[in-house]
């Protein structure tokens, strides 16, 4: 996790899905293939291609990046959330009805509900692993999303190899054992892996389109089982027991077991007519009585003036 463990964070929810979340306590998490953005996963095909060779090759021609693409998204969940508690942008997007909700936890309360989830379906909870679809949790995260140029990004990676190829072959005229030399080509190339243009996980990149989110992403890595045995994974662990599964294997959405305290705070679109929320309060009384849930109101599109802004000539407000 890349934050502050303590970092509030925000969700924008319809009723029933805050009616849900409290009622059966799960909170729902959807496979990167129904987002809206076409774009999600794109960071990580971006990262492969400033990787090792052994990743480059699979992301190099354009089927193989599709393939590869595909792979992420159909195996890949979030569950996305924000640091923006009040932005307009927000409650424009996710309440089109202005009845929409906000709700609040912490991104260290998150990581437990994710983690809950990991621990429950790695592959060595379970016994016998007969099924070949057997859904199998990988990896988990939290993290801060970092809003990029793609095709920036992509020209920065392209010139970053064209001008080590360029090189290459110029010290490779120059020495015929270049190639061979430990502090020839080997050594450069070291050199080259050492310095990247993307600093963090590819995981972690979003189109900067969507940078008004401001975003904070749950993360989670799932697959199916392969083909390896327990004896083999013990010689080379590195090669996981998890295997990407084929699109539409694994559901769309999948849900996590949250704790009591897991929503610490819930706020109503700040539009949303008096007599709709005292039918949602009404309909969650019985559920919120037992929980510590503060009831808040947003700022976003009031009248600052509503509230004082006058004061004596000294600075000291008025009445």
């Amino acid at each position: 996790m890349d934050i502050d463990s303590e970092t509030k964070v925000y969700r924008f929810v319809n009723f029933f899905d805050l009616y849900k979340l409290v009622t059966n306590k799960k909170l729902r998490m959807s496979k990167l293939s129904i987002m809206e953005d076409k774009n999600e996963g794109l960071g990580r095909i971006l990262e492969s291609q400033e990787s090792d060779l052994f990743l480059r090759v699979h992301c190099i021609e354009s089927e193989e990046i599709k393939k590869y693409h595909n792979g992420i998204i159909h195996n890949t969940y979030v569950s996305c959330w924000t640091k923006e508690a009040d932005m307009v942008a927000m409650w424009s997007l996710y309440s089109v009805d202005k009845t929409g909700i906000r709700i609040r936890t912490s991104a260290k309360k998150l990581l437990s509900a994710l983690e809950r989830f990991f621990t429950a379906h790695h592959w060595s909870e379970y016994d016998e692993l007969s099924n070949k679809n057997q859904f199998l949790a990988d990896r988990y995260d939290v993290c801060q999303v970092k809003y990029v140029d793609f095709y920036g990004l992509r020209d920065e990676i392209r010139r970053k190899y064209q001008n080590f190829d360029k090189l290459a072959r110029e010290k490779s005229s120059l020495n015929s054992f270049y190639f061979e030399d430990e502090n020839g080509y080997k050594q450069d190339y070291e050199k080259l892996q050492r310095h990247k243009i993307i600093q963090i996980e590819g995981w972690a990149l979003k189109d900067r389109a969507y940078q008004h989110e401001q975003e904070i992403r749950g993360l989670l890595f799932c697959g199916i089982r392969s083909n390896r045995t327990i004896e083999e994974y013990s010689e080379d662990p590195l090669k996981s027991l998890v295997h990407w599964a084929d699109a539409e294997v694994l559901p769309n959405f999948i849900y996590l077991d949250i704790e009591d305290d897991f929503i610490e705070e819930i706020c109503f679109d700040p539009r949303c007519p008096n007599y709709k929320i005292e039918v949602y309060m009404d309909i969650l009384k019985n559920y919120l009585k037992n929980y510590s849930i503060s009831i808040v109101k947003s700022r976003a599109f009031g009248y600052a003036l509503e509230e004082s802004f006058a004061s004596d000539i000294d600075g000291y407000p008025r009445e």
